[in-house]
């Protein structure tokens, strides 16, 4: 067991720091293409010739930026990492982020320095990875990263001691001679957890997690298996035949293969019909390009019928202002859109853990219950398909200090609108009056309410014009009152803007002018000729004029200052294995805990101002950004075009998914934790009333001859407000005698954990310990006292939660404790708890305080909380 922890810590670790670097070598582009002007001559060969096609589920490919060197001079980006200190900030920004997160993440001693030049070989040389895996069963066949020109001493010697990452010195490695190779292996004998890595020619291959990955890899390479250079998916992504003048540098899928059938409840959402997501990134003329896409074949069904709309042409864009910062065109049709939005919901229903939504029809219901009217049937049914959001640029310049920006936030309305088509406008607006008069009831409800809170009155538009504008004047909350939603419905257009000015200037413009063609105003004056004809979303946004150069500017000192802090990580997925619990990607076990990171003896130097630029001299490499939204039979596909890329949901996403997925794991368990705590803590307290009233705490209940006949959870019922139900027990009578056995059913709900559902109704999993030395020791028939826990009422447990359940009423059916210091029989009643959070388990202590204990706990730890007077020692954060 303990060689396969270590296993599994050197396969995250390694691969984790591995992922990190691919990551952190986007920040620096340009310094690395800058760093080495002369590229290679000659084609170079392709990296998928590593990988064997068959099941090749998981692929990333990035050329590197040498091959194109070229292409990627034009850009933008290029240009303002090298022709402003932006680039040499990042660069310089690096190495520090670096010495900062991956010490503590992972216990390697490799300097920041060392970890950043192997990013930056990354981004110049490239990389491939390959995943290998059958049906979704099972690890990975085969995990394999390549590093174009990795063998070189330097960077073999740096991915030589990463792989090292927690391995065991009792492990050690050995060299293994097979087909004119030599393999470095790491992790024992070749078993489940190996790592191997040898140079192949100027490359370094890297084999993880699966033990025969080094013979498919050769296999594929000398031709005995086909390669993955002809691989369907990856000569599709490469061609790139959809979008005009596209230079792709690196592309990757996540085949769904990879992964177990999904469960009835993910079919019945649709999600069947996805068979893969594609990545792909590049150079397009000045701009960075990438698309993220998803294969959903028609007929779609449920989520991904949701996509299913009208088409937009980039060719015929509605009239539009001039003076723009922004514009969004969007096809929505609520003939496709509305029935597979309620057939997604009644299936969410559904699901196990989810209260009764009342189907279909609840979305309607609980809309026309806050509005008044039902948004499809008297609304959206009424309107046309095209849908029109701006936001036109304000005159007033940057503020000059803080109170002005707060001046301005506070009092200054946007101008923004959203124009829609109408179709029936007579039936527009009559549902607007009665949706307008619920809103005004609901208003005044409002007010009349304790506390009395005034918001504000819609109230109609004058000069006979068919609207209404809400007024927050004399408001008790603190909204500008240049702010004025106003919906306007014209001849042909509704229109809902910030004020009405805004709401008049949209109506006017839509229907007096034609439609606008591309390259109107700005920054509709963004190119948009390489797009598809037929679009769902078309988005076009000033990022000259945005605040985008302050946040590129800003980071730095941002990222130094919140990594100091230590108050939230900056990779969180460096930090999965922090809570103990479960990988949340098969591939990728979590890695576990380290030792807290000493202080530093050498603290960093302040960082060099002198690299940071001035915002103003960043905007006029900006352009206007470009995003869309493509669907057709094959699938869905977002694209973004920009002058830098992080603002690019699409480039984002892969890095923003590796990094959030733990994140989301941890925000979920600490939900978890809350709502399985909540009852604990009421338990807790009934124990510290019962005893206030009885100087012991409760035990279990004994009849005259002494023989326990009902359990503590039936004593200390009068304290959980269940006084009515204590009263009809017979407390004489065994817990399943006729009379008493006919309450179990009855169980209050503070001894379920919530969301928990048993075949068994009346079980809990709600148990104490009983054995010597435990709060429920037998030889303490009238129950413990606090002056008996001499350990400390904050160190000692009273129940917690258990796998396994039992009757509610049940006595003697505490889990058994046998404090005979031997540390199997205390692992084993250490793996009877928890199943409930990830992780580990809640249990409520003798100060009525709700503690998680995690499932790596100590065992001598462990026990000491169990017993009340063996004289350890525990500390606060041990458990």
């Amino acid at each position: 067991m303990k060689a396969r922890r270590v296993d599994s810590r050197l396969r995250s670790a390694s691969a984790r720091l591995l992922l990190v670097l691919a990551s952190a070598a986007l920040m620096i582009l340009a310094p690395a293409a800058r760093a080495q002007e002369a590229g290679r001559s000659g084609q170079q060969l392709p990296l998928a010739r590593y990988f064997p096609s068959q099941d090749l589920v998981v692929y990333v490919e990035f050329d590197g930026l040498d091959p194109h060197r070229e292409a990627w001079k034009k850009t933008a980006l290029y240009r303002v990492l090298n022709e402003t200190t932006t680039g040499a900030m990042y660069k310089a920004l690096l190495p520090r982020v670096l010495d900062l997160i991956i010490p503590e993440a992972s216990g390697v001693s490799i300097a920041g320095k060392e970890l950043s030049d192997l990013a930056l070989h990354l981004a110049r040389s490239g990389f491939a990875v390959g995943i290998n895996r059958a049906d979704g069963k099972g690890p990975p066949r085969c995990f394999g990263l390549v590093i174009r020109g990795g063998a070189k001493t330097r960077i073999r010697e740096t991915v030589d001691r990463l792989l090292h990452v927690g391995a065991s010195p009792r492990l050690g490695g050995r060299d293994i001679p097979k087909a004119g190779r030599t393999i470095h292996q790491y992790g024992g004998a070749a078993g489940a957890g190996t790592v191997s890595w040898w140079p192949e020619g100027e490359d370094l291959v890297v084999s993880l997690v699966a033990p025969e990955g080094p013979n498919m890899i050769i296999d594929a390479l000398e031709g005995r298996v086909p390669n993955a250079t002809a691989h369907p998916i990856r000569d599709a992504l490469s061609r790139n035949e959809d979008i005009r003048g596209f230079e792709p540098v690196g592309l990757a899928y996540f085949d769904m293969a990879a992964l177990p059938p999904l469960p009835p409840e993910a079919i019945s959402l649709g999600l069947d019909r996805i068979k893969r997501f594609t990545y792909r990134w590049g150079f397009h003329d000045d701009a960075i390009l990438s698309v993220l896409g998803a294969a959903v074949p028609s007929p779609r069904t449920g989520i991904p019928a949701m996509f299913s709309q009208g088409d937009v042409n980039w060719r015929r864009l509605p009239p539009l202002p001039a003076g723009l910062a922004g514009f969004t065109v969007l096809s929505l049709d609520e003939s496709r859109l509305w029935p597979a939005l309620r057939a997604s919901l009644a299936a969410i229903a559904k699901l196990p853990g989810q209260d009764d939504l009342g189907g279909e029809n609840q979305l309607d219901e609980l809309i026309r219950a806050s509005m008044g009217v039902s948004l499809h049937d008297e609304i959206f049914a009424h309107l046309g398909t095209r849908f029109t959001f701006y936001d036109v640029a304000g005159q007033i310049k940057s503020p000059s200090h803080i109170l002005e920006s707060f001046a301005q936030g506070l009092f200054r309305a946007p101008k923004m609108a959203v124009v829609a088509e109408v179709k029936n406008r007579s039936a527009i607006e009559a549902s607007l009056e009665k949706m307008v008069s619920h809103l005004n009831a609901t208003l005044r409800d409002v007010s009349q309410r304790p506390p009395g809170l005034t918001i504000g009155a819609i109230e109609r538009l004058k000069n006979g014009e068919s609207g209404y504008v809400m007024s927050f004047v004399g408001s008790e909350i603190p909204i500008s009152s240049g702010l004025r939603p106003t919906l306007l419905l014209g001849r042909k257009t509704l229109v809902l803007a910030s004020t009405p000015a805004m709401a008049r200037r949209a109506r006017d413009l839509a229907e007096t002018q034609a439609q606008a063609g591309p390259g109107v105003g700005n920054p509709p004056g963004a190119r948009l000729d390489w797009l598809p004809d037929k679009l769902t979303m078309l988005s076009v946004a000033d990022t000259a004029n945005s605040v985008y150069p302050e946040l590129l500017v800003g980071m730095p000192a941002f990222a130094e200052s919140v990594l100091k802090s230590r108050r939230f990580r900056f990779f969180p997925f460096l930090m999965a294995g922090r809570e103990s619990d479960q990988a949340a990607v098969e591939l990728m076990p979590a890695l576990p805990a380290s030792p807290p990171r000493a202080a530093a003896s050498d603290p960093l130097p302040p960082f060099d101002a002198e690299l940071v630029p001035d915002p103003d001299d960043l905007r006029p490499y900006l352009f206007p950004s470009v995003q869309a939204l493509a669907v057709d039979d094959i699938g869905i596909r977002f694209i973004s075009r920009e002058a830098i890329p992080t603002l690019n949901p699409s480039t984002a996403v892969p890095i923003a998914l590796a990094a959030l997925v733990p994140a989301v794991r941890r925000a979920q368990l600490t939900s978890d934790r809350a709502h399985a705590s909540a009852n604990l803590k009421r338990i807790g307290e009934a124990f510290l009333i019962f005893h206030d009233i009885h100087t012991h705490f409760p035990a279990d209940i004994r009849n005259k001859a002494g023989k326990p006949v009902l359990s503590w959870r039936v004593a200390v019922l009068p304290f959980l407000d269940q006084g009515e139900l204590f009263k009809e027990f017979h407390l004489d009578e065994p817990w399943d005698s006729p009379h008493n056995k006919a309450l179990v059913a009855r169980m209050p709900a503070v001894y379920a954990i919530p969301g928990e559902k048993l075949d068994t109704p009346g079980n809990t999993f709600y148990r104490g310990f009983a054995g010597a030395g435990a709060i429920f020791d037998p030889k303490e028939p009238d129950g413990v006292s606090i002056a008996d826990v001499v350990d400390g009422i904050s160190n000692t447990m009273l129940v917690a939660e258990a796998k396994e359940s039992v009757a509610w009423t049940k006595p003697q059916s505490d889990i058994p404790f046998d404090d005979d210091q031997k540390p199997e029989r205390t692992k084993a009643l250490l793996d009877a708890l928890g199943g409930h959070s990830r992780g580990g388990f809640n249990g409520v202590f003798c100060d009525g305080a709700i503690r998680f204990i995690r499932s790596t706990v100590a065992v001598p730890i462990f026990r000491a909380i169990i017993t009340y007077a063996g004289g350890e020692v525990v500390a606060s954060d041990s458990f």
